[in-house]
């Protein structure tokens, strides 16, 4: 994706094929449909752009944001700027950090549940 302006060979997908991007990136609710991969940022860009977006193609995006930290984040943030999206993309982040939030604190009560298990019954 350029830096400073929009892309002028950019097209938007269909829903189906956007779905089949994130199922490609890792999505599981998405696995099933399957295209060719595409970059993760060009993928939430055009998601971020639709008026009228799927409610399984918005619970998608904090997570492929999540699956995706390494993604070019400043070209990201400046494209949504251009694009009057910096709305959408800070939903995208807060809910982002509470998937995060909750990974975290799975992964940390993990060992308790592992203990548990291990005490012999009596």
């Amino acid at each position: 994706m350029p830096h400073e302006k929009t892309n002028p060979d950019f097209q938007h997908r269909s829903d189906t094929e956007l779905a089949a991007d994130f199922g490609m990136l890792g999505y599981p609710d998405f696995s099933h449909l399957r295209d060719a991969p595409r970059n993760p940022a060009e993928s939430l860009l055009d998601a971020l752009d639709r008026p009228d977006l799927d409610a399984r193609l918005v619970e998608a995006l904090p997570r492929l944001s999540f699956n995706f930290q390494n993604m070019n984040w400043d070209c990201l943030i400046s494209q949504a700027k251009l694009r009057n999206r910096q709305n959408r993309l800070g939903f995208v982040i807060a809910e982002r950090r509470k998937f995060q939030r909750r990974i975290s604190d799975w992964q940390m009560r993990m060992p308790y549940r592992r203990q548990f298990r291990e005490v012999p019954a009596v």
